[in-house]
């Protein structure tokens, strides 16, 4: 959809964000309503805009900039169908929540065809209203929505013609959103435990007589970074990865990594599959990432993505190679902390076409800012560079999986501690 044109710039401006199609329906119909509300070009009360990108494709147009800049009422719409982008959603509904927060302005959810329950983050604390299918239900949380909208401008309407305006059209709107509600695919199913088969009869979809293999397990062991996981400086966390090695794993999974040049150091092999280490390095604000085609000789790996710091060894060995800055690698470490969830990626030989599975477990090391600035010392073609966290999902599909994980950790934490999203 494209944008409203007929937006005044020196209105309030009520700003709608969302991401995934039928959701974008959804967004449609409210922005529909609240022009009805507050009217719309040259006469309009406040002025309504609805996006027709998503803020975290990062390149969006100076047009959104400007909105964003005088937007007074930031509206996220969270549903079933964006449920599993949970992470990036967040950082969006933070980059919204900013934006309208400076101008004392606040953030305004909607919670279509998902539970408070699956709502995570700060946002959880916020006034949300969700779609019921029931339609008693249905008018009683859109009415408080839209009292929660005209709560934050300084041009309100009256809550009495609110009233009116929503009672005129609301057979309308109830069947506009009713329709969305029952066309829209929960895409959280897609990532649960069950072992569906699609069959044909009836147009169904049913478990099927499935076939169940039963296993034993033969060998069985976790991998945890405790408590006294710790290093002092850069340099020694190798030595604490390999206390990892030598305390939790089996030995006869670990092979001497004797086809590198990081001889000394070791891999985890479990049938095939290979088990490794990757470090984040930030200040809370930017993060330390690898651009890897202009260092190729020390990446095992050839593509166009930018990395953080893994390796095939599991002590992480090659740390010291590819940065380079013997002042960086000596520097104060603050606090490390461990990243939930494991990268993972199937990479192809090159010599035998063979491909090997990597699953990757991380850590997030904190520096200080000057001395985060030292990892591109010594740099010899400029493959360090130093992002902010901001930035990281516009830089989206220019990762590797350990560095969107590390990105995802670090948004997460960076919303968390967002004070734009407490409550007033």
């Amino acid at each position: 959809m494209a944008e409203d044109k007929e937006i005044a710039e020196d209105k309030e401006l009520i700003f709608i964000s969302f991401s995934k199609n039928k959701t974008g329906e959804v967004a449609k119909v409210l922005c529909k309503l609240l022009k009805a509300i507050y009217g719309h070009g040259a006469d309009a009360l406040v002025s309504t805009f609805l996006s027709s990108q998503s803020l975290s494709a990062g390149s969006f147009d100076d047009q959104i900039h400007i909105k964003l800049k005088s937007a007074r009422c930031g509206i996220t719409i969270l549903s079933s169908e964006n449920k599993i982008n949970a992470p990036w959603l967040m950082y969006e509904a933070g980059f919204l929540a900013s934006s309208v927060g400076l101008n004392g302005g606040e953030l305004v959810p909607y919670l279509f065809k998902r539970h408070i329950d699956d709502v995570e983050g700060p946002i959880k604390k916020l006034q949300n209203c969700q779609f019921h299918e029931e339609k008693c239900e249905a008018y009683k949380e859109l009415f408080k929505f839209l009292k929660n909208v005209n709560s934050t401008l300084i041009n309100k309407q009256k809550v009495i013609d609110i009233e009116d305006i929503l009672l005129n059209r609301w057979d309308e709107v109830y069947l506009d959103l009713a329709k969305i509600y029952s066309d829209m695919r929960d895409l959280s199913l897609s990532s649960s435990g069950d072992k569906k088969t699609e069959t044909t009869q009836n147009g169904s979809l049913s478990l099927g007589a499935t076939r169940i293999d039963r296993f034993s397990t033969e060998e069985q062991n976790y991998i945890q970074f405790s408590n006294d996981f710790s290093a002092k400086t850069p340099r020694e966390l190798k030595n604490m990865f390999r206390k990892v090695l030598e305390t939790q794993i089996d030995p006869s999974w670990i092979r001497q990594n004797d086809n590198d040049v990081h001889y000394d150091t070791h891999r985890v092999i479990v049938h095939g599959t290979r088990f490794s280490t990757f470090v984040v390095f930030t200040d809370g604000l930017r993060v330390v990432l690898f651009n890897r085609p202009n260092d190729l000789k020390n990446t095992n790996v050839e593509n166009d993505l930018y990395d953080v710091f893994g390796a095939v060894a599991f002590e992480n060995g090659s740390l010291n190679t590819k940065i380079k800055s013997q002042s960086f690698l000596d520097a104060e470490i603050l606090r490390i902390e461990p990243i939930e969830g494991a990268a993972i990626e199937a990479n192809r030989k090159k010599s035998n076409s063979e491909v090997e599975t990597a699953v990757m477990i991380g850590v997030c090391v904190y520096l200080s800012t000057e001395n985060l600035e030292l990892a591109k010392n010594e740099m010899q073609n400029n493959e360090i560079e130093i992002i902010n966290i901001s930035t990281l999902n516009s830089m989206r599909k220019k990762l590797t999986s350990k560095a969107e994980l590390g990105a995802q950790h670090l948004i997460h934490k960076h919303l968390s501690q967002s004070r734009s999203l407490s409550p007033s």
